[in-house]
């Protein structure tokens, strides 16, 4: 009975590489991660998995919640968002859960997600692109660097513009201000 129910995972674990690798886009490119990891990512994602409610945010600021396909359990913005698949919370992520929806990329935050969980996703096939943004200057190149990984740089760049803008406003504004 062991070695069926043995036999029985191991069939099921080629099974979900070989769904992998079937719906993987045939075009990749190799790309360095703010955790300065080099991860080789489809051209094309279309199957995302989010790691943490602020990349959900941001792939829907970007426009690209067509090829979201699951998100943290506390992704509840904006509304939409919450109809997604559950992939756990950031920190305790439900791997059987991400490969049951065969993404074709994982974004993570570096230094919230279990690394342990990353290196499992990247085990199996699954590419894990990490972000790392620990200040507002490093936010906005997050943004950025998803717009060129999710094919959205325009939008990533008004984003960031835009972001750029009203912290130059409020800087402006302040600057005569008596220190508090």
């Amino acid at each position: 009975m062991r070695n069926l129910l043995s036999n029985i995972l191991k069939v099921g674990a080629i099974a979900a590489g070989l769904a992998l690798l079937a719906g993987s886009p045939s075009g990749a490119r190799t790309v360095t991660d703010q955790a300065g990891r080099r991860v080789e990512i489809p051209d094309h994602p279309q199957r995302v998995v989010s790691l943490a409610p602020s990349i959900t945010e941001i792939v829907f600021a970007l426009g690209q919640e067509q090829i979201l396909k699951g998100v943290t359990s506390y992704s509840d913005f904006p509304p939409e968002a919450s109809g997604l698949p559950r992939v756990g919370s950031y920190v305790r992520l439900d791997l059987e859960r991400i490969i049951e929806l065969r993404p074709d990329l994982c974004i993570a935050v570096k230094d919230g997600n279990p690394k342990a969980t990353v290196d499992r996703l990247q085990a199996l096939g699954v590419p894990v692109y990490a972000l790392d943004p620990r200040s507002v200057s490093t936010v906005i190149q997050a943004i950025l660097e998803m717009g060129v990984v999710l094919n959205a740089e325009d939008r990533a760049e008004r984003m960031a513009r835009d972001m750029r803008s009203r912290i130059e406003h409020v800087t402006a504004r302040l600057s005569g201000a008596g220190r508090r």
